[in-house]
């Protein structure tokens, strides 16, 4: 973190803080930078690295691991160590839930695969509408709707009617919903 060169040098105040927590630079312009999650009040969609994709995919698989079975199950091999720290940092992300078996931990998922991508896509969503940074709706819609003429089959037309369906429902909310409306409704 800090070479040497010479004569010792101590990191300043500053510099022991994390990096949110220091003091604007002079002249530097303000940043609306957010403080990390705590624990277990982290959003779902922090991003994830490679090691842990693959283990929250080996939980979403198998269910529930001590960290010995995740170890043993991962490809390519990491050390025990390695996979301990993984998983209590997922832990303390919010991601897994644990609990005691002996003089180990059991983790679980907190959410399904799908309940995980779920929240993923509405943060991502919830970002673009928000207009955190660049990020703006009209850039979201634009992309959204690029995306879905370059589809086969017929997305677009599908979105439109989902829109219109759901105008309709929320103008006049005593009208009974028809099956098709109940189904294409999240």
């Amino acid at each position: 973190m800090y070479c040497y060169t010479g004569a010792m040098k101590w990191p300043t105040e500053s510099q022991r803080l994390p990096r949110w927590l220091r003091p604007a630079a002079e002249g530097a312009p303000e940043t609306a930078e957010e403080p990390p999650p705590d624990g277990r009040n982290a959003p779902a969609a922090s991003q994830l690295g490679r090691l842990e994709t693959r283990v929250m995919a080996l939980l979403w698989r198998q269910g529930e691991a001590s960290v010995q079975d995740v170890a043993a199950r991962l490809e390519p091999p990491r050390a025990y160590t390695t996979v301990m720290t993984t998983l209590d940092r997922l832990y303390k992300r919010g991601l897994l839930e644990r609990e005691t078996a002996g003089r180990a931990f059991r983790y679980r998922a907190r959410w399904s695969e799908t309940e995980w991508q779920r929240r993923q896509a509405d943060e991502l969503v919830e970002h673009y509408l928000t207009g955190r940074g660049n990020a703006t709706p009209e850039l979201l819609l634009s992309s959204l709707v690029e995306a879905l003429e370059a589809r086969e089959g017929n997305l677009l037309e599908e979105l439109a009617h989902r829109l219109a369906t759901r105008k309709r429902a929320s103008k006049n909310p005593r009208r009974k919903k028809t099956a098709a409306e109940r189904k294409a409704a999240p």
